[in-house]
């Protein structure tokens, strides 16, 4: 069953007082919901015959989740080598306690990852090859995250972060969003060993990787989860205001 804030979001992208803010802003024809959730583009302006889509990320707080994928997914959109998909799968871990055992040689564990089936980063043989990796990946990875490695439809140039408690929203140009996660951030783990970060110059997160933790019938969901946080710069902000 879908979760309350899938249905939240949902109603944000039928907002008529979003679509009126844009209109007026962009000069838009008019706006409309995309209805699929497979999108980057939840939203879809039209302008002079041409349908312009737009991505909304209607959150809480400061950061909220941008990618749901598996291992299996993400390790072929990024044509991923069989030595980093090998370590992440050790990080992000099994439900099989035979499989997880087979990994255990001479290391000592902690408390979670003896919980979680998981070894943390430090547990793991060349590791910094995977942040290395993350680092000359920035590029496709930014653009699988933000905005669609699809050549076949038109990509979101346009981001909409709205904040469901200050009603605050803001506008983000993509394309300089992207380029500035590509030039000037950097993919670092975490003291834990289980996040992988992706830093602004000033040390914030801007995008994070971590194991989906909820626990299912089986076990933990295991799964590679991304996270995108509004540590960006204000001169990529193309609007920035409360929608009353």
């Amino acid at each position: 069953m879908p979760s309350k804030e899938y249905y939240e979001g949902r109603e944000m992208e039928n907002n008529m007082k979003l679509h009126s803010h844009l209109i007026n802003i962009f000069k838009f024809d008019s706006i409309e919901s995309d209805g699929a959730s497979t999108t980057k583009g939840d939203i879809i302006a039209n302008k002079d015959g041409v349908k312009i889509p737009i991505s909304l990320k209607n959150v809480s707080g400061k950061n909220t989740q941008v990618h749901l994928t598996t291992l299996k997914k993400l390790s072929e959109d990024l044509n991923m080598p069989v030595n980093i998909k090998t370590s992440l799968n050790l990080w992000l871990g099994t439900n099989d306690k035979e499989t997880f055992d087979s990994w255990l040689t001479d290391i000592n564990l902690s408390n979670y990852e003896k919980d979680h089936y998981r070894l943390s980063s430090k547990n793991i043989k060349n590791w910094q090859d995977v942040e290395n990796w993350f680092n000359s990946q920035k590029e496709i990875l930014s653009n699988l995250l933000i905005e669609s490695l699809k050549k076949d439809r038109n990509k979101s140039k346009i981001l909409l972060w709205h904040n469901k408690k200050s009603k605050m929203l803001q506008i983000v140009d993509i394309p300089k969003l992207i380029k500035f996660i590509n030039k000037d951030c950097k993919w670092i783990t975490m003291p834990s060993g289980t996040t992988l970060r992706c830093v602004t110059p000033n040390n914030k997160p801007i995008l994070w990787l971590q194991m989906k933790g909820n626990r299912t019938d089986n076990g933990y969901n295991h799964s590679p989860q991304f996270h995108i946080t509004e540590n960006w710069p204000e001169d990529i902000v193309l609007y920035k205001d409360k929608l009353i």
